[in-house]
């Protein structure tokens, strides 16, 4: 039973954060893989992790925009 209401708390969580709350979490594990390497690889890994949603997003939308 609790499992259940977890997982329900879970779904409702996801849906209302959407996206963002994905782009967080991967944006979270990239981070920790980052600081798994040596210093100069790291700052540079860092620095492309460091974009936040609203950046990524305005990047996306450019992409999708006929030219």
């Amino acid at each position: 039973m609790k499992s259940s209401i977890f997982l329900l708390s879970l779904g409702c969580i996801l849906l209302l954060g959407g996206c963002r709350g994905l782009y967080e979490g991967f944006k979270s594990a990239k981070t920790e893989d980052c600081y798994r390497l040596a210093y100069p690889d790291q700052e540079l890994c860092l620095q492309q992790v460091n974009v936040s949603y609203e950046e990524y997003e305005k990047e996306r939308q450019g992409e999708k925009r006929p030219q």
